[in-house]
């Protein structure tokens, strides 16, 4: 199998476990600390997804450099994507190297928070989960390679 449909493959598998992790799980156990796990599944099928379509523009020379960037995807997959779901990959891998970087992180009130070196927080939220896993869901939905 090529690459770019490996890459897709796994994509869809990872999102299928957010998926189940956020309407199966995640109501059963009710722990705030499984979100930011959600959240890192949710990333990886994004990076999976923006990785295929790289790698197949790259496969049929529709580019020359085949390294993972967001910027490059923004421009690659404007027939599938609007500006909100670009925005939202970004708020996504914001949210991630926040997490990585973060020297605190707790649950308060249903959410789960990340306190960056600045004192500055984000919050996540299961309705936050939801919506990143439907735009996920949407765009993967959307590949088709021809």
């Amino acid at each position: 199998m090529e690459k770019h449909l490996e890459l897709l493959e796994r994509a869809k598998q990872q999102i299928a476990l957010a998926d189940h992790l956020i309407y199966t799980t995640y109501p059963i156990v009710n722990e705030q600390k499984l979100l930011i796990k959600i959240l890192i599944e949710i990333h990886n099928s994004l990076e999976n997804m923006i990785n295929s379509i790289i790698q197949y523009n790259y496969l049929y020379k529709q580019i020359t450099n085949n390294l993972f960037n967001l910027e490059t995807f923004s421009k690659l997959s404007r027939k599938i994507t609007n500006q909100e779901e670009i925005n939202t990959i970004k708020e996504i891998f914001s949210l991630i190297e926040k997490h990585k970087q973060s020297k605190m992180e707790f649950v308060r009130k249903e959410k789960f928070v990340i306190m960056t070196n600045h004192l500055k927080i984000d919050t996540i939220n299961i309705e936050k989960i939801k919506y990143y896993n439907q735009i996920t869901k949407n765009i993967i939905n959307k590949i088709k390679f021809n």
